[in-house]
C-alpha cells in the first residue's frame, strides 16, 4: 500500500539545501493505523506530502500502490458546497452517487456530532466543524489510503474521541491510515504503530509498535480504559519531546 525505504527528503531555500527527513523506512498495510509526532518543524508535513505522492523524495524508494486521500493542515472545504456534499466529494470523483453513499456521509456527520450541520456550507461552520468535515470527507472517500495533517488540531476531547472511532473504522474496513498529531493521547488511543521524529533536521525516525502494548480488537474508547494508557501516551510524550 505505501513503503519507504530510507527515503530522504529536503528542500532548495536560498541556493542551499535543507535536510528534513533522512533514511526513513516505513511500511504502511492494509489496517493500519500510523501516527506520526514529533515537535513543530520536525517533518511530519513533508512526510505525509511524500505519502500523499505530492513532494519527491531526494533519495531512497517511495512505493504507492493504492489511492491516497490527502488532508492538509488546513481543511480545503468547497465555500459553495454544504458540508454533506463536500463530504461525498470523494465517492463523486469515482462514479454517480447512490442514496446509500448519501445515508453513510449523513451517518458519519452524525458520529463526530454534526448532525444539525448537513446543509449548512463551510462559511458557516466553526474552524473545529469545518476540520471534522474535512476528516469525514477523507473516511468516506473509499480511497485504500487516507493521509491526515493533524485532523484533531482544535477539537475538543469529546471531538477528539469520535475522530478516533471513526479513524478505527477506516482501519476494519480493511483500509489504512496515516496521521499526523500533537495530540499524543489520540495518537496512543489509535495507532497501531507511532513514528516519532526526534532530534534536529535532518530528523532520526523511531518506530514504536503498539501492538506489544494494547491486546488486538481494542477500540481507541477501549483503549483510553486500558490499564496501560497512560503509561504508554508519558512514554511517546518524553520520546516527542526529548
Amino acid at each position: 500500500m505505501l513503503e519507504f525505504q530510507n527515503i530522504n527528503i529536503g528542500y532548495l531555500l536560498d541556493s542551499e539545501f535543507l535536510p528534513v527527513i533522512a533514511q526513513l523506512s516505513l511500511r504502511v498495510c492494509p489496517g493500519d493505523v500510523v501516527g506520526l509526532i514529533g515537535p513543530s518543524g520536525s517533518g511530519k508535513s513533508t512526510v505525509l506530502k511524500c505519502a500523499a505522492g505530492l513532494l519527491v523524495a531526494n533519495r531512497g524508494q517511495v512505493c504507492i500502490s493504492d489511492q491516497v486521500w490527502y488532508m492538509p493542515q488546513a481543511p480545503a472545504l468547497l465555500p459553495f458546497r454544504t458540508a454533506l456534499q463536500n463530504v461525498l466529494l470523494g465517492v463523486e470523483f469515482d462514479r454517480r452517487l447512490r442514496a446509500a453513499d448519501v445515508e453513510r456521509g449523513r451517518q458519519a456527520l452524525s458520529a463526530v456530532g454534526l448532525q444539525a450541520s448537513l446543509g449548512r456550507r463551510p462559511s458557516q461552520l466553526s474552524g473545529g466543524m469545518r476540520r471534522r468535515v474535512a476528516v469525514v470527507q477523507a473516511l468516506v472517500s473509499g480511497r485504500k489510503l487516507v493521509v491526515l495533517d493533524e485532523p484533531m488540531a482544535e477539537l475538543d476531547l469529546g471531538a477528539r474521541k469520535a475522530i478516533e472511532m471513526a479513524i478505527g473504522e477506516v482501519a476494519n474496513e480493511g483500509r489504512a491510515c496515516l496521521f499526523a498529531s500533537h495530540e499524543i493521547d489520540s495518537v496512543a488511543a489509535v495507532a497501531t504503530q507511532v513514528v516519532v521524529l526526534e532530534g534536529e533536521r535532518p530528523a532520526k525516525a523511531v518506530l514504536h509498535d503498539l501492538s506489544v502494548d494494547f491486546p488486538p480488537g481494542l477500540s481507541a474508547l477501549e483503549r483510553r480504559s486500558h490499564p496501560r494508557f497512560t503509561d504508554v501516551v508519558a512514554r511517546l510524550q518524553r520520546e516527542a519531546w526529548r
